[in-house]
């Protein structure tokens, strides 16, 4: 690697040279990598221009996905979670059997893989706790909800060391993965204390009216702890859990 001694210093790059600071001051050195231009015109990078193009739509779809879910990903969702999504939307493009190499999409009939997708990586919806809970999603009235059935909190929930209390969360989304589009609404229960011998029967509701696209349904649980009256969010959010439990794609079957 060649190094500059002149007076004129410069960063960038001329021609097939690029220069660079380093510690030991400015450096050149031949520039490496396949000249763009090419990749994007030339007929033997055809397969490199489809494999991006259809890395960047799944990029796209996962991206919306986490948006649509951005507030249950924060608390419930593990360092995986954003691979694990990758890696399914993927597959999810791979199954288009309308589109050619490098114009692949994530149809809505695909969508229908992702009921059953876990937030936490690290723990599953049925490792948090063994309720009873219906998810009901019906299009033509835009409503979609969880009903959970009575329940004891004291036998059937797992609560990790410090939390006092627990939140029964849903959220409804509307996605159109290929224009990155979507409608979220989210509810939640109030605070239930872990020991509480026994609960009402608990429906948290949403609607999204005249929906065209894939709706997702997602249940889960924080784990808090109540002191004096002020809820705190536990400083590990490995035992908090959500997952997609319903997906309608909108295409009859």
């Amino acid at each position: 690697m060649a190094q500059q001694v002149g007076l004129i210093q410069f960063k960038g790059r001329i021609g097939n040279l690029s220069f660079f600071k380093t510690k030991d001051g400015y450096s050149v050195r031949e520039a490496s990598g396949v000249d763009g231009n090419k990749i994007k015109n030339d007929p033997s990078y055809a397969r490199t221009r489809e494999n991006n193009a259809e890395f960047d739509h799944a990029s796209k779809a996962s991206k919306v996905f986490r948006a649509a879910f951005a507030r249950d990903i924060k608390t419930t969702g593990d360092r995986s979670l954003s691979g694990r999504l990758s890696s399914l939307i993927h597959k999810l493009l791979r199954q288009d059997p309308v589109n050619i190499r490098g114009s692949r999409k994530v149809l809505p009939v695909a969508t229908a893989a992702l009921e059953g997708f876990e937030f936490n990586g690290a723990m599953s919806l049925k490792d948090a706790h063994n309720l009873s809970f219906t998810p009901v999603v019906d299009r033509s009235t835009g409503s979609l909800s969880v009903e959970v059935q009575t329940f004891s909190p004291k036998t059937l929930i797992v609560p990790p060391g410090g939390a006092t209390h627990f939140v029964l969360r849903s959220t409804a989304a509307e996605v159109d993965f290929e224009t990155q589009k979507y409608v979220a609404v989210s509810a939640e229960s109030a605070p239930i204390g872990v020991d509480q011998a026994q609960t009402d029967a608990i429906t948290l509701q949403h609607t999204i009216p005249g929906a065209t696209k894939p709706l997702l349904l997602a249940f889960g649980i924080n784990f808090v702890q109540i002191v004096n009256g002020i809820q705190y969010a536990l400083k590990s959010g490995l035992h908090s859990v959500m997952q997609v439990v319903k997906v309608d794609t909108g295409i009859a079957v």
